[in-house]
């Protein structure tokens, strides 16, 4: 039975609840998966708002990249070992997770496990992955603002299909960073004297 992001939160929810104390690597760890689909999610919000901060989007661009690897070659989420380290409070985020569970509920009319046995699939995880680091390349390189915004949606749209296993949503990732690829090759306009 296919299981929406909002019960992986859930289940997330759980395994914080009643720890005071835990790693930020505990955290990771309980989240399981989602937590590589999370990363690329929220790192891919500013060039989706065609915000440019020059080296901050190279990072981002970066992480994305590495990301995506990490799901390609199937291994969990990497974190520097001085963050894995990094004390949270369980109940708190538990806390947070709550209020992110009801959102979710409702975007969850429009978005929500489609295709599901193709998320079975090895292979479509690690082309995914492949995907992901794809795209993280176009928006590491540092280029105008406008051409980071469809690998931008391209990463929104991929991580979404990847948390909600929504294979419909992918597709239409795969379309548009087709589409990026395309206005890669065309030639520049040639100016009219």
């Amino acid at each position: 039975m296919p299981r929406t992001l909002s019960q992986k939160v859930e289940d997330t929810i759980h395994f914080c609840r009643g720890r005071r104390e835990m790693t930020l690597g505990d955290f990771l760890d309980g989240a399981g998966p989602t937590a590589s689909g999370f990363l690329t999610f929220l790192f891919s919000i500013p060039f989706v708002l065609c915000a440019w901060i020059p080296i901050a989007n190279s990072v981002f661009g970066f992480i994305i990249l590495v990301s995506g690897l990490r799901i390609a070659l199937n291994k969990p989420i990497w974190v520097p070992k001085f963050l894995r380290r990094k004390h949270i409070s369980g109940d708190k985020m538990a806390h947070r997770l709550v209020k992110m569970v009801r959102c979710l509920r409702r975007f969850e009319k429009i978005v929500h496990p489609r295709g599901t046995i193709y998320q079975q699939s090895p292979f479509l995880q690690s082309f995914n992955g492949f995907i992901l680091s794809l795209c993280g390349f176009f928006l590491f390189l540092p280029l105008h603002p406008m051409t980071n915004f469809l690998p931008g949606v391209a990463v929104l749209l991929l991580s979404i299909g990847i948390l909600e296993e929504d294979l419909w949503v992918m597709i239409a990732a795969y379309a548009i960073l087709i589409i990026r690829i395309i206005f890669l090759f065309l030639p520049a306009p040639v100016p009219i004297p």
